[in-house]
């Protein structure tokens, strides 16, 4: 065992029973608890190890793309042509309403290359068809794994399982109404969730101390940043 490997449900269930003391507490319960929990981790906060990326193709005349199957929170959306020709899209992007108001002939509209665009029943519609075929590469947040069997790996790796634990166990108690033992628990799960998107999250690779220009030369901070 090593803290590099992926908590299984069959590990979170004994923790929890453990903190329980109840080596017989309902395991459907928990799972349900573990995987709510798990969800309510990932989808408010932005964890590299979630971090994926596809390939789609576009066809001429396609104004629409799906997004992948597991796709929750776009990080980059380029589209290419050659490996010399490509533009990154994302930017594009346009609200509904008001993609609607200035493109609701997008279906019609003189075809062209995709650059605008708005997000339609879990993927991507276009201004206007495509004026040739293209390779579209997306990078983005993708859901959590449902874990059902035993075996079944959380998105967590062991060296976050207090973490994980204790937001299953306030988990368990909010699905059993026990609000006042569950918000005690979860003061002591923000520190946990805090440290764990500080090391984990999008943007928290490298860590150092500021070096800041001044008149005189360079002066060194205490507190660090993180690119």
């Amino acid at each position: 065992m090593s803290n590099y490997d992926k908590l299984t449900l069959s590990e979170i269930r004994t923790a929890v029973r453990g903190k329980l003391d109840d080596d017989s507490y309902d395991a459907d319960l928990i799972d349900e608890a573990a995987n709510d929990f798990q969800n309510e981790l990932f989808t408010n906060h932005r964890i590299r190890s979630m971090e994926s990326s596809d390939t789609i193709n576009i066809s001429a005349d396609d104004y629409t793309i799906d997004f992948p199957v597991d796709f929750l929170t776009m990080l980059e959306l380029t589209i290419i042509d050659s490996s010399s020709n490509y533009e990154n899209i994302k930017d594009g992007y346009l609200n509904y309403n008001q993609f609607m108001r200035d493109h609701a002939n997008f279906s019609v509209a003189t075809a062209t290359r995709p650059r605008q665009w708005t997000e339609f029943g879990g993927g991507a519609r276009f201004t206007a068809p495509s004026d040739a075929a293209y390779t579209a590469n997306i990078d983005y947040l993708r859901l959590p794994e449902l874990m059902v069997n035993d075996s079944d790996e959380s998105e967590v790796r062991k060296v976050w399982k207090e973490m994980f634990t204790i937001g299953t166990l306030a988990r368990v108690m909010e699905i059993n109404e026990d609000y006042a033992e569950a918000s005690q628990e979860r003061d002591k799960l923000d520190p946990l969730v805090t440290a764990f998107v500080a090391r984990e999250g999008r943007g928290q690779i490298k860590t150092g101390p500021i070096i800041m220009s001044t008149r005189r030369g360079r002066k060194t901070l205490g507190s660090t940043r993180s690119i």
